[in-house]
């Protein structure tokens, strides 16, 4: 029986190699703005590293710390940079790209390259489940993001060959006390995007996911972002999976057959896979 590589490497890509945080830009606009002018426009790095922080009580000091290199305690949004969305809310909260958690959010230069764009609060609490985890996970560990629904964004960042004309709310820190100041526009735009067929979701390209696929949600998400359908379907035939330090065991029924796939990591990051009928 022949069983594609893809499906026995897809818990590979999709889980092991790195943690998928899931925006829904009909519901998280605001930050899916910011994380898109972020990494293609103001060019940050689209993937992240965990904070590397021994404990929860650790990762909040180190993030609080991180947030004050940039002005949080200004509350730039509260004052010169608040205003009210398409949708009627008022953008109140300051979002961040890098995240401050993270080991990219304690680096020197952090807060002369972070992004940042006042968004509604109900929009934060949602980002705040997602991002759980981060500050404690290890600096080896990778974060990256996919946004779907941009279709329903008012500006072009998340799609292919975005613009990246600042709407007059992307603003930049001169440092813990500022001053904000408005984003310059990118005389050169980034565009790493990967993007599903129908051109509504897209994912920065170190992924290494060739299909359109919704990584799995983090240990501590908060439920908002359920599995697509179609992925389901399509990987219907893995029955069980059974993750290791080392490698992951599949086990793979089709029809009255039974295989046993084994795909392990090797030295240098290739990917080993041993098939069993």
């Amino acid at each position: 029986m022949f069983i594609s590589l893809a499906a026995a490497t897809f818990f590979l890509v999709g889980s092991a190699a790195a943690k998928g945080v899931v925006y829904d830009c009909e519901k998280t606009p605001q930050i899916c703005l910011n994380t898109c002018w972020a990494i293609k426009c103001q060019k940050n790095s689209e993937t992240l590293h965990g904070g590397g922080q021994k404990d929860k009580s650790a990762s909040s000091k180190y993030g609080d710390a991180n947030r004050r290199k940039w002005g949080y305690g200004s509350k730039p949004c509260d004052r010169q940079w608040k205003w009210t969305t398409p949708d009627n809310k008022a953008a109140t909260s300051p979002d961040e790209y890098p995240y401050a958690s993270s080991k990219e959010g304690g680096e020197s230069n952090f807060q002369r390259v972070v992004a940042l764009r006042c968004v509604p609060t109900t929009e934060q609490s949602s980002q705040g489940g997602k991002l759980k985890g981060l500050g404690t996970s290890k600096n080896s560990e990778t974060w990256n993001t996919k946004w779907i629904n941009i279709s329903k964004l008012s500006q072009d960042w998340c799609g292919p060959k975005p613009s990246c004309k600042n709407d007059g709310h992307q603003f930049v820190s001169g440092g813990s006390n500022g001053p904000f100041t408005l984003a310059s526009n990118p005389k050169k735009v980034r565009d790493i995007g990967s993007y599903s067929a129908d051109g509504n979701s897209a994912w920065v390209e170190s992924r290494e996911v060739s299909e359109d696929v919704v990584p799995e949600k983090n240990e501590d998400d908060d439920g908002d972002d359920a599995e697509d359908p179609e992925d389901v379907e399509e990987h219907k035939d893995v029955k069980d999976v059974d993750a290791a330090a080392n490698g992951v065991h599949i086990n793979i029924s089709h029809e009255k057959n039974e295989t046993n796939v084994e795909v392990h990591v090797v030295n240098g990051g290739g990917v080993e896979v041993v098939f069993e009928s």
